[in-house]
């Protein structure tokens, strides 16, 4: 999916991201949230931000581009749901400002 096709598709989704320290129970978080009618829950789901996460720290414009050519691409052409949510403990070591420069909703 092309990367403005995969914006405005998740523009129009709820995305949720909820950072948890490692070992604390996100992948039970996921697998609870996906029982919810209308939620897609993954726990560090792919691509992985684990092999870029090194990377971009400090780097926000790559981080950006990471997002909008890889990530969100993914995300927006398996999303099925309203509601999109992936437990992680990487989200927030470089991924949360370049996502609200795209304007996606949080």
């Amino acid at each position: 999916m092309e990367s403005t096709e995969a914006l405005e598709k998740l523009r129009k989704a709820r995305l949720v991201f909820a950072v948890t320290p490692g070992r604390s129970g996100s992948k039970l978080l996921a697998r609870l949230a996906g029982q919810i009618r209308g939620v897609q829950a993954v726990h560090e789901g792919a691509p992985r931000m684990n092999y870029v996460m090194r990377g971009i720290q400090g780097y926000p414009e790559a981080a950006r581009w990471w997002l909008e050519s890889e990530m969100y691409p993914a995300i927006a052409a398996n999303l099925d749901q309203r509601v999109f949510l992936e437990t992680s403990h990487l989200f927030c070591k470089g991924f949360l400002e370049p996502t609200l420069e795209l304007t996606l909703t949080l």
